[in-house]
């Protein structure tokens, strides 16, 4: 079973505000967003978060239907059977 971790970023003085999609074996996406001013809104954005997901699906071709929930700062996915 694989979980995936996705954790908003705010921005700093080297990477805009982002999502990052992390699995437990150090493979990584970034979802930057494209407005910063809607950074913070996006944070708690469950379709950010899904997108972020998937995109770490699409780069490990990963396959099958993601469910997510959040706990704390982060959403955590999980591949339904």
């Amino acid at each position: 079973m694989k979980a995936i971790r996705t954790k908003y970023y705010g921005p700093t003085a080297t990477k805009p505000a982002h999502i990052k999609a992390s699995d437990g074996d150090g493979n990584y996406v970034r979802l930057n967003h494209r407005l910063e001013f809607l950074a913070y809104a996006a944070q708690n954005s469950h379709p950010d978060h899904r997108e972020a997901a998937e995109n770490l699906c699409k780069k490990m071709n990963w396959t099958g239907k993601l469910v997510g929930g959040g706990y704390k700062d982060s959403m955590y996915w999980v591949f339904a059977t």
